[in-house]
């Protein structure tokens, strides 16, 4: 700081100290840090005082490198509110349906519900009327979730399992199922019946001999006819013994129907096909296809897509498709994915659903898995670890 007199100051010099007319002042008639001009310098001089305290070069530099933190700090500060919003926002959009009590409780009823093939009648008529409420709670939490989140994508990573296949495939189905039909726009009720009938759709498989249902290697063609046969086990047994209604068990009666007419177990098509039996189609092949099972190795979510997308009009529904490939988050913002170079990575973006941008573990190098031509060749094999599924 130095002192300056009043015919010695100039424009752009900062002022170190307040300018006081008189001591007895309580108000500055100028504050310290103002820049002067030639109009404050002429206020100065026109109230007739002689000196003030300027800063010096030493002060204007320390003040700059003050200033400059501080607005690092600032656009700090701001990024990390953008970031914890864009984190909320992958959150948001990337969230697993079920927290993992939700998760434990729907397999519990599950898997309550598929033992009861091997009891007796009367334990069946016994067990059945909670066990089928346990299933409708289950439905209806995973429809409450579903429409709390109806802008999210689902993401069903976190549901998968190799050990009791049947329940969380069941699981997995529902999940998929209930959120196609919101993408679809079918109305509450609607909803909660295909949550039942989802929930319920392979209890046929219950009746199939363990050696075929359980079998390592792939099935022959006489296996294959006896495995085919659970959808129409699965209506008889729900039918006998009165376990829903009518229009339920036709669902699950008609769930492995095609378009095309080449499904069974009827060989029915098009509209014959109830719409949820439709919806349900799509939802248990992806399941089934993305699901490592003991004869054969997962498809990767993006293969299993296409399949189904592939077999749109034929195999499958085309509008439930179309619902279906809206719905799906396939490699949530944040999760671990193996690519087919073994190489593994970071997804950072999914606008581009099926072919994100992916950042690598080993070198930190960004790909954009659809716009980059080097990439081209290059798909995602597997998700190895779903952050987003693990922090929620």
């Amino acid at each position: 700081m130095e002192t300056v007199t009043a015919d010695k100051l100039a424009e752009g010099m900062i002022l170190a100290r307040d300018v006081y007319v008189s001591e007895f002042d309580n108000y500055p008639l100028v504050t310290r840090n103002v820049a002067l001009t030639d109009a404050v310098i002429h206020n100065i001089v026109t109230h007739g005082i002689q000196t003030v305290y300027i800063k010096d070069k030493q002060e204007m530099e320390a003040d700059r490198a003050r200033e400059a933190a501080e607005r690092r700090e600032a656009e700090q500060a701001a990024a990390g509110q953008a970031g914890a919003s864009a984190f909320l926002d992958i959150l948001a959009k990337s969230r697993p349906v079920l927290s993992p009590k939700q998760q434990e409780r729907a397999l519990d009823s599950l898997e309550d519900f598929y033992s009861m093939p091997s009891m007796t009648e009367a334990e069946v008529r016994a067990a059945a009327p909670q066990a089928f409420r346990q299933i409708e709670k289950v439905v209806s939490g995973l429809m409450d979730s579903l429409l709390i989140y109806k802008g999210t994508l689902v993401n069903i990573n976190n549901l998968k399992s190799h050990d009791e296949f049947t329940y969380h495939h069941s699981l997995s189905v529902s999940v998929l199922s209930i959120a196609i039909a919101q993408q679809m726009g079918l109305d509450k009720e609607s909803l909660r019946l295909l949550g039942m009938c989802s929930m319920m759709h392979d209890v046929g498989k219950m009746t199939i001999p363990p050696h075929i249902l359980h079998k390592l290697t792939p099935l022959s063609d006489e296996e294959f006819q006896i495995m085919k046969g659970h959808a129409l086990a699965g209506y008889n047994y729900l039918r006998q013994n009165q376990i829903g209604d009518e229009e339920m068990w036709r669902v699950i009666l008609f769930h492995h129907e095609k378009m095309d007419g080449s499904g069974y177990p009827t060989g029915i098509s098009e509209a014959q096909i109830p719409l949820l039996s439709r919806i349900i189609s799509v939802a248990d092949v992806y399941d089934a296809l993305t699901s490592d099972r003991p004869q054969r190795k997962p498809m990767s979510p993006s293969e299993a897509v296409e399949y189904i997308m592939g077999g749109a009009g034929s195999a499958f529904d085309y509008d439930v498709v179309t619902a279906f490939v809206k719905k799906m988050d396939l490699y949530p913002v944040g999760s671990q994915v193996e690519l087919s170079n073994h190489e593994r990575a970071v997804v950072l973006d999914n606008a581009n659903s099926m072919r994100p941008i992916v950042r690598l573990i080993s070198s930190g190098q960004s790909l954009d898995l659809f716009q980059d031509r080097n990439c081209r060749n290059m798909v995602i094999d597997r998700v190895l670890y779903d952050a987003v599924a693990e922090l929620a």
